[in-house]
């Protein structure tokens, strides 16, 4: 790794993670509890833009993968989700951890061995977007489902792809189903009425890394969005 490469966290980035590794740990140890209501990791991560949200649902995907289950990250665009791709490349890639990128555009010749691949379980992390919750989409051992820009999904949609991981436990009548991870920048009304009422814990990333360009916001009045449109 060139030192180049290098860079610290913050410390909204490592109180997250060590937040996220609690849960999972707590969530994985209690997969296939006999209690009547295991506990499931439900945490959205808050963060402006740039923050660092992307880089600690990474780290979340190596600690399920160290419990032995696979992780699914679901972008609302292929842009975003082409961008996580090629950024989790970059970081996981050398530490041997196996990924998929998966949409609705992937051509049949390429999209049989992933489904294939997937559904034996050795694909570690797969990067896509709605596509990962599709019909003919199946998981060996789906632990941990991340969903970025929460708000651009509705409350079906996520469901849809814990469901993916949904799996009975053994001598009861209950089901293990996989962590939630949820990262937003502008989490919308409902998702911090979950936090209030004990649903949704929620993690704040406040500071930005080291290097990142001030983000500016502008307020326009009715009547001047062509400026809008043209920036």
């Amino acid at each position: 790794v060139c030192s180049s490469d290098l860079f610290e966290l913050t410390e909204g980035q490592k109180r997250t993670i060590y937040d996220i590794n609690q849960d999972i740990d707590r969530t994985e140890k209690g997969r296939f509890s006999s209690s009547p209501q295991p506990y499931t990791m439900a945490r959205l991560v808050q963060g402006d833009v740039g923050s660092g949200k992307t880089l600690t649902a990474f780290f979340a995907c190596l600690r399920i993968i160290d419990w032995g289950g696979q992780c699914a990250i679901l972008a609302p665009t292929e842009l975003l989700a082409r961008q996580h791709a090629e950024n989790a490349a970059k970081l996981l890639a050398p530490l041997d951890v196996n990924l998929a990128f998966l949409t609705g555009n992937l051509k049949a010749a390429g999209r049989g061995p992933l489904l294939q691949a997937l559904k034996e379980g050795t694909i570690h992390i797969v990067i896509g977007t709605h596509a990962l919750f599709s019909r003919n989409v199946q998981y060996k051992d789906l632990h941990l489902a991340v969903i970025d820009e929460q708000h651009r999904f509705g409350v079906l949609q996520r469901n849809a792809i814990l469901e993916k991981g949904r799996q009975p436990i053994p001598n009861t009548d209950n089901y293990a189903v996989p962590a939630l991870l949820m990262l937003s920048a502008t989490p919308i009304p409902r998702t911090l009425a979950l936090t209030v009422f004990g649903d949704l814990d929620v993690s704040v990333i406040k500071t930005m890394p080291q290097g990142r360009k001030p983000i500016k916001t502008y307020l326009t009045r009715m009547g001047n969005e062509q400026n809008v449109y043209e920036y």
